[in-house]
């Protein structure tokens, strides 16, 4: 999920103050950005600065590299603090990327083309920090070849530099899907992980029935890999020849058949699998992973259908809340005989 939250700043008609403005991006990236005017300089310039971070950390050894017509001008390290700061100069278009290794790759376009009229001298700064995250190869990140979003000067409301999120919606909430895909990749690596020592463990100390349940559910993590398979094969030939397969099968039904009966359905199809690799000729367990699969399925269905109806509340609400804070400000405007402010 991705939520903005923004607050307007105070604007004085001096050269000691500034506008500050701050948008809020959560999963993806925390825009907050300020400008203040030099008018002692001969040519002002933007002022990029900002954090690299992944899980809430700093990013150490990130680098940003800068982009213009294609061509790479400027390439800077984060710090310790995973900041970063870089300049850019008005009236041209630059391609940002922020990478660091084994973390994926994002990319901002930065437009700093100024309206007609508009001071050339004036200094801006834009502070933003920007979320990676790990990069594994099971999922396809090419989205992030893109830019994500393009930063450019907004004359009519801000007068400064802003990110439009409203713009970037879709793409935002794509690059959450893929960050969230990429974290269950990993707990499922973590999860196999976790299966595979467990089992071993049990292997060394002959607990063999105990050590065939855990390689079978890493095993059912990813079903290409040898070693659970392996040892799946040579547990089973020995709990043949000790004429402990029935009962270990019989143990697992039962198991499967309780959990079934109060509904806990993801531990019983743990058990039936496992039950079906004991036995796989055995058409019980079939029969109720298939009727397990089917009331799961239907469960999720009902859930995706109630997700969706509380989002339209959700959504609902918000666009209620803009739409009487707008009122409430038309009339404010209204009652002080701003008549052109309150008609916007």
């Amino acid at each position: 999920m991705l939520t903005l939250n923004q607050r307007g700043g105070t604007v004085k008609k001096n050269r000691s103050s500034f506008m500050k403005t701050a948008i809020t991006c959560s999963f993806l990236f925390t825009f907050l950005f300020f400008s203040s005017m030099l008018f002692s300089q001969q040519r002002g310039v933007l002022v990029v600065t900002g954090k690299m971070e992944a899980g809430n950390r700093p990013v150490t050894e990130g680098a940003v590299k800068v982009y213009e017509a294609g061509n790479l001008i400027e390439e800077v390290n984060s710090n310790i603090l995973g900041r970063f700061e870089f300049y850019v100069q008005f009236d041209s278009n630059y391609m940002v990327e922020f990478t660091s290794p084994g973390l994926v790759t994002k990319r901002l376009d930065f437009d700093t083309h100024l309206p007609e009229g508009v001071s050339r001298r004036n200094y801006y700064e834009f502070d933003f920090v920007i979320e990676l995250f790990t990069e594994v190869e099971e999922v396809d990140l090419s989205f992030f070849d893109e830019p994500l979003a393009e930063i450019k000067f907004d004359e009519e409301e801000h007068y400064d530099f802003i990110f439009p999120a409203e713009l970037y919606a879709d793409n935002l909430a794509r690059a959450v899907e893929l960050q969230e895909e990429v974290e269950r990749v990993i707990r499922r690596d973590q999860r196999y992980r976790d299966l595979v020592r467990v089992a071993d463990g049990k292997y060394d100390n002959g607990e063999l029935a105990e050590a065939l349940d855990n390689y079978v559910s890493a095993s059912e993590i990813y079903p290409d890999r040898e070693h659970p398979l392996e040892r799946i094969l040579e547990i089973r030939e020995t709990l043949a020849e000790m004429d402990e397969v029935q009962q270990e099968y019989r143990e697992l039904i039962e198991m499967a058949d309780n959990n079934f009966s109060i509904e806990e359905y993801e531990t019983a199809l743990v058990h039936y699998r496992s039950a079906s690799e004991v036995r796989p000729e055995a058409d019980y367990p079939r029969q109720r992973i298939n009727e397990i699969d089917r009331l799961i399925a239907q469960q999720e269905a009902e859930a995706v259908s109630q997700a969706r109806r509380d989002s339209i509340l959700r959504a609902e609400a918000i666009i209620k809340e803009q739409y009487d804070s707008l009122i409430a400000l038309a009339d404010d405007r209204y009652e002080e005989n701003l008549l052109t402010q309150a008609r916007d």
